[in-house]
């Protein structure tokens, strides 16, 4: 059954282009376009040999499309287009192969066509084509064996070698070998005995070549070392294109990666001066080391900022302790203090032992506070003591060209009030390439730091520090970086609750309004309670989300009721949706919140923004 229906199948489409290809050919009759019609019935009728209707359609066709192709082919003659007359008595030759009136009238085309092709070729050599000119030639060669033909032939082949010989002779006096090699070339290939000629304009040729390579190269040594980047590059360049390979190439790539790298540090366009340099190493022609340590500097790379020690001044600007009275060992100790202060860049030991001796009711509780270039502030644990070590740590995007300003603050504090020790700021390139500083401001003595590469680290990452508290966060925890993560500023929350929301609740009126973002089960953001209202807003500083593609954040809106919180609000937020920069959320009980975040920048080099 099954082999009956795919059988029937496959005759329902024969049949189908049968009648397409019928229907095409009626057309093609009916405007006398007899060639078409001819195909059309020819393809109709091998669907559907034994058709008579269709066989009669197709003898027809064929008899008037060999009519048709000779009227046109007598026609193209008469105009002395005789490749038009070849092409037409060749179709009408397949339809109808004994026709020997045809098949004369197609000879002697042929035979004008191919004289017109030996004479072409006598132009074209005239004006140096000696390689068409002889690929007509052969074409003419081809097309008859008309006597008169071969007589043209072979008259104009010696003649094209005597002209390709003598044009290639004076290109070599010009020094022109790749025109000379190839008109000499066609002269060989008519006439052997010019292969020896050949051979010798070659091995000319690849001479020449060689000092020629070697003079423009030894141009581009002379202008790399006057560290003319682009002129050497371009005498390399020019080089390679006499001969590929050799000494020129890696050179080449030096010299461009040094053009590129400097054009680079012009724009203050490190990202480009890094691949410059790197291209440079590459290369393997660095032989001063200068393109590797400058890379090494210039790489916008992730370093590793600790903070290892703070030494506190143990008076105040205005004399008086930080903490305590004034009693004679503290004054004793603050005159040891003033002369043994840093010594070569690092606080002395002897300064360190002072510090430690102080008695404790005069030791302040410091920490330090950090802003980064982009905003972000972190803080050390407080710590009490004169001289107090810390090793926290932050790490952030840089080069030792950065002139983003990294400011450090040190203050003394019990939790309720905090004074200022003293406070310095710099480049973060100078640290960069100093790779470790200490610094002395205001009541500072000594603030020791050092940078070091942090590979497989993040910027934003830190370690025994946390976000410094503003107010406008009060979760316990926050948002870290990982390498993958993607990182955004929280800006602002707005949380709109209707009074419908609120009504069923025991103690009535507005809601007491606070909202918390979680991330991997930690609540990493809580605002601030806002009490009696059913619009709430809350701008945000200092606070970074940091989420992975794919990743989800609970977002919940709570209202804080004195016997029990109810939540008005609880979302999904996904990182896709915070790269929106917007980010709306609702409830069925037609609460609504907005979340508002930006991306994070991490410097990538370039002009300080």
């Amino acid at each position: 059954m099954r082999k009956q229906f795919v059988g029937a199948w496959i005759v329902a489409l024969l049949l189908t282009a049968c009648v397409a290809h019928e229907k095409a050919g009626d057309k093609a009759a009916a405007l006398g376009d007899w060639r078409a019609a001819y195909q059309q019935y020819s393809a109709a009728l091998a669907n559907e040999p034994d058709s008579a209707v269709l066989k009669e359609k197709f003898n027809n066709a064929k008899r008037q499309a060999i009519d048709d192709a000779y009227r046109k082919a007598q026609a193209c003659a008469a105009s002395n287009n005789w490749s038009c007359a070849v092409g037409e008595s060749d179709f009408a030759l397949q339809l109808d192969g004994g026709n020997m009136e045809i098949s004369s009238f197609r000879a002697n085309a042929a035979k004008n066509l191919a004289l017109a092709h030996v004479s072409q070729a006598r132009d074209e050599a005239e004006r140096g084509k000696f390689r068409f000119s002889l690929e007509l030639i052969e074409r003419a060669r081809g097309l008859s064996n008309d006597p008169s033909v071969t007589q043209a032939v072979e008259q104009a082949r010696p003649g094209l070698a005597t002209m390709a010989d003598a044009e290639a002779e004076r290109l070599r006096q010009r020094k022109a070998y790749p025109e000379a090699v190839e008109a000499l070339s066609v002269a060989a290939s008519i006439d052997s005995s010019k292969q020896g000629k050949l051979d010798a304009l070659n091995r000319e040729y690849e001479a020449w070549r060689a000092a020629e390579y070697e003079r423009l190269a030894l141009e581009g040594d002379q202008a790399l070392a006057q560290r003319n980047w682009g002129g050497a590059e371009e005498r390399y360049v020019a080089a390679l294109k006499m001969r590929p390979g050799g000494r020129a190439e890696p050179l080449a790539r030096y010299a461009s990666g040094m053009g590129l790298a400097e054009s680079g540090m012009s724009r203050r366009d490190f990202a480009a001066a890094a691949a410059g340099y790197r291209q440079a190493v590459d290369s393997g022609q660095d032989t001063s080391g200068h393109a590797a340590q400058q890379l090494a500097l210039v790489e916008v790379r992730p370093y590793t900022v600790r903070i290892h020690s703070v030494l506190a001044r143990p008076v105040r600007p205005d004399g008086q302790p930080w903490v305590g009275r004034m009693n004679p060992a503290l004054s004793r100790m603050l005159s040891m203090l003033e002369h043994a202060g840093p010594r070569r860049g690092s606080t002395s030991r002897r300064a360190i032992d002072a510090a430690l001796s102080l008695p404790p009711e005069n030791r302040p509780s410091l920490s330090v506070r950090v802003t980064l270039p982009d905003g972000t502030r972190l803080a050390t644990p407080v710590q009490n003591g004169l001289y107090v070590v810390y090793d926290s740590e932050f790490v952030v995007m840089t080069n030792a060209f950065d002139e983003r300003r990294l400011r450090l603050n040190v203050t003394h504090g019990n939790g309720q009030f905090y004074d200022d020790v003293g406070m310095v700021e710099f480049p973060l390139g100078e640290i960069v390439q100093r790779r470790e500083a200490n610094l002395s401001a205001q009541s500072i003595a000594g603030l020791d730091l050092a940078i070091t590469p942090a590979m497989g680290k993040t910027d934003g990452m830190f370690a025994n520090m946390f976000p410094l508290y503003d107010g406008t966060n009060v979760a316990q925890d926050y948002s870290v970086p990982t390498p993958n993560s993607i990182g955004y500023r929280l800006r602002s929350i707005r949380v709109a609750i209707p009074a419908q929301a609120l009504a069923m609740e025991p103690d009535e009126g507005a809601g007491e309004l606070v909202v918390e973002i979680h991330q991997a089960g930690r609540v990493v953001y809580r605002s601030p309670q806002l009490d009696n209202l059913y619009e709430g807003h809350w701008n945000a500083s200092n606070i970074n989300l940091f989420v992975h593609p794919g990743e989800q954040l609970r977002v919940i809106v709570w209202d804080m009721d004195p016997h029990d919180a109810d939540i008005l609000v609880d979302s999904i937020v996904t990182a896709e949706a915070l790269s929106q920069g917007t980010v709306g959320l609702s409830s069925p009980n037609g609460s609504s919140a907005s979340i508002q975040v930006e991306p994070r920048h991490v410097w990538a080099g370039g002009i300080t923004p």
